[in-house]
C-alpha cells in the first residue's frame, strides 16, 4: 500500500479539550467544531482521534473539505493518508520536545499553556525544518487519517444543518506509551435542535430514475467534450453504474460527478490513450444517503402480459427493432426485460415511451444498457423493469434528453446531415445542428440576443 502526507493547505487541525465525562465524543466534537471552524458545513469531513497528553484528554480533529478528500481517494488508490500532526502525536517524547517546524507547520506541545499545537507556518521559516517524507513507509497505517474501516449512520441535533463524517480513534500519549488504535467512522446528520420534537425522523430521499441520470450525465459530459461508448446501469450490482468514456480527462470527469450528491465516483477502472485521446472506464456508486424504491412482484400474468404486449407494439410502430424479451417468470413475477436497436430519433421516442410507461404502471427501470455500433449509426439498448413502490417521477427540463444521442457521437447514415433536434442552451445560445465527417465536427449555434449564427469546429 502506498502512503501519502496530506499538505497543510488541504486540511486544518484542532485540539479540543475534554472536560468531564462525555457520553458521545463525536457529538461533543461536532458541537465544538461548529464554534471553532468557520466553514463547518455540509461538505465537511472530520477525522477524530482521542489523545491523552500529560494526563490531560484532548480530541485531535483533522478537518477537510469532502470533495478534497474524495479527490485524494480517487487519484491515489490503495493509499494510506497521513498528516504531519497525526504522525507527530505518536512520536516518543511528543509532550517533552517542544514545538518544532515540520515542513510548513508548527507542531508540538506548548508546556507553558499545557496544550498541543498544530498551526501552519506564516511567512519565512528560520528554524531548521523536519520532514517525515523520507521515512513514511515505516510509519504504521494506524497513525493515519481518513483511512476508513467501517461506517455507521447516526443522527444528532445541533444548531446548524450539516453532514459530517467523523473517524474516531483512541490514542493515549504520556510517559512515551501509545495504545493500539481503534478506528470507527461515523456519519452524522446534524439537524436543528427544534427538529428533536419529531424524534429527528427525516424524509427519505430516493435516487432519481436511471433515465434522468442518463439525461443529466449526457448533457454534462457533452458540454465538457466527453463522449460515451457504453452505459451500463444495474441497481442490483456494486458499482451500480459503469460508463466507458473518451475525449475528457480524469479530472474533468471528477469535476462533473462531484456535482451529483446522489452519486459517488468510486474509481477510474481503466485509463488508456489512443492518438493522445483518453479512453476511460469509470465505476459509480449510489450515495448511501439515497434509497431505492421497494421492489415487489408483478400481478398475475394474465393482467401484466397485455401491458408489456402494448409496449412492444408501440415501440415497433415507431420503427424500433425488437431483439428479445424476457417475460416475468410464473413463480416470482419480479422483472421484465426488453432489448432493441434503433437510431437517434427513435431512441428519444423510446425514452419518452418508457417515461409514460413507468408512470402509468408504477414501474422502475432497474437495469439499463446502451451502446452504439462501430459505424455510430445504430444504438443497442436493453432495459429491465420492476414493479416498485415509492416510484419517483422523472424530472427533466425537456432539453437534456437530446444530448443522449449526441454524447454517443451518433452519425446519420446519410452522412453529413444536420441533427434536427434543437437544444436551447441556458446561456442564450441555441444549437442549430452539427455536421460531421471523418476528421472533424462543426457545431452551428445561434445567439438568441443578436440572432447571429456562430460555427465552432472540433477536430477528431
Amino acid at each position: 500500500m502506498k502512503k501519502l502526507i496530506i499538505p497543510r493547505k488541504d486540511h486544518e487541525v484542532y485540539f479540543i479539550p475534554v472536560r468531564g465525562k462525555i457520553r458521545n465524543m463525536g457529538q461533543y466534537a461536532a458541537a465544538q467544531l461548529e464554534k471553532l471552524h468557520p466553514l463547518f458545513t455540509s461538505g465537511t469531513v472530520v477525522d477524530i482521534k482521542k489523545i491523552t497528553v500529560n494526563k490531560t484528554k484532548w480530541i485531535m480533529a483533522t478537518v477537510m473539505d469532502e470533495s478534497t478528500i474524495a479527490e485524494y481517494r480517487i487519484l491515489n488508490k490503495n493509499t494510506a493518508f497521513y498528516t504531519n500532526t497525526s504522525i507527530s502525536v505518536f512520536k516518543k517524547g511528543f509532550a517533552k520536545n517542544g514545538i518544532n517546524v515540520i515542513d510548513d507547520e508548527y507542531i508540538g506541545y506548548d508546556e507553558n499553556k499545557n496544550e498541543p499545537v498544530s498551526v501552519p507556518v506564516e511567512g519565512g521559516v528560520k528554524a531548521e525544518k523536519l520532514s517525515y517524507k523520507n521515512n513514511l513507509m515505516s510509519i504504521p497505517y494506524s497513525h493515519g487519517v481518513f483511512n476508513k474501516k467501517f461506517r455507521t449512520n447516526i443522527k444528532i441535533g445541533i444548531s446548524a444543518a450539516v453532514t459530517v463524517v467523523l473517524a474516531i480513534s483512541c490514542i493515549f500519549i504520556g510517559q512515551d506509551k501509545n495504545t493500539k488504535v481503534k478506528t470507527e467512522e461515523i456519519t452524522f446528520n446534524l439537524q436543528n435542535e427544534t427538529d428533536n420534537k419529531t424524534d429527528m425522523i427525516s424524509e427519505v430521499k430516493y435516487l432519481p430514475p436511471c433515465i434522468e441520470l442518463l439525461a443529466h450525465i449526457s448533457e454534462d459530459l457533452y458540454r465538457a467534450g466527453g463522449r460515451i461508448i457504453q452505459w451500463q446501469y444495474n441497481e442490483e450490482t456494486t458499482p451500480q453504474l459503469t460508463i466507458k468514456i473518451y475525449g475528457i480527462n480524469t479530472f474533468g470527469i471528477y469535476r462533473i460527478f462531484s456535482n451529483y450528491e446522489y452519486l459517488f465516483l468510486q474509481e477510474f477502472r481503466d485509463v488508456t490513450y489512443t492518438d493522445d485521446r483518453p479512453y476511460i472506464t469509470i465505476n459509480v456508486k449510489i450515495n448511501g444517503a439515497y434509497s431505492l424504491p421497494v421492489k415487489e412482484s408483478f400481478p398475475v400474468r394474465n393482467s401484466i402480459l397485455p401491458v408489456f404486449d402494448k409496449l412492444v407494439k408501440t415501440l415497433m410502430q415507431n420503427d424500433i427493432s425488437i431483439i428479445s424479451e424476457i417475460l416475468p417468470v410464473s413463480d416470482t413475477n419480479d422483472t421484465y426485460s426488453i432489448a432493441y436497436s434503433t437510431d437517434d430519433v427513435n431512441l428519444l421516442r423510446s425514452i419518452d415511451l418508457f417515461v409514460n410507461f413507468c408512470r402509468e404502471n408504477q414501474l422502475w427501470i432497474i437495469n439499463q444498457s446502451i451502446s452504439i455500433n462501430n459505424e455510430k449509426n445504430n444504438f443497442l439498448v436493453s432495459c429491465t423493469f420492476a414493479k416498485c413502490l415509492n416510484v419517483n417521477s422523472i424530472s427533466m427540463s425537456g432539453n437534456e434528453k437530446y444530448y443522449i444521442p449526441l454524447v454517443f457521437d451518433y452519425v446519420k447514415e446519410t452522412g453529413n446531415e444536420l441533427l434536427t433536434e434543437v437544444i436551447t442552451e441556458p446561456t442564450g445560445i441555441s444549437l442549430i445542428g452539427i455536421i460531421r465527417d471523418d476528421s472533424s465536427q462543426i457545431t452551428f449555434m445561434r445567439d438568441s440576443v443578436s440572432g447571429k449564427i456562430q460555427a465552432k469546429e472540433n477536430y477528431e
